[in-house]
């Protein structure tokens, strides 16, 4: 079953493995704010999504699929070094 965060999921998780998908435009987590506590911003992805998505696959190999448009750069970057710090392959 696909667990979907914004446009951020997970999707095929097995004992060893999952894959994640990050198909929405990137935005710092201060941008959050910008939306009601009611009205779930979708189409974005935050990096404390990512993060939270991260340490639910802790001990899980992933394949990660991306297809944003872009976003914020050092968002970006900073979802980048969370995957590095991943620690299964």
């Amino acid at each position: 079953m696909a667990k979907l965060l914004h446009a951020l999921s997970i999707k095929n998780v097995t004992a060893d493995s999952a894959d994640l998908y990050i198909t929405g435009e990137i935005l710092d987590d201060s941008y959050k704010n910008w939306f009601s506590q009611d009205a779930q911003p979708v189409g974005y992805v935050f990096p404390a999504d990512v993060k939270a998505a991260l340490s639910e696959l802790e001990d899980k190999n992933l394949t990660i699929y991306i297809n944003s448009g872009g976003g914020d750069v050092m968002a970006g970057v900073g979802i980048a070094n969370m995957i590095k710090r991943h620690k299964c392959d």
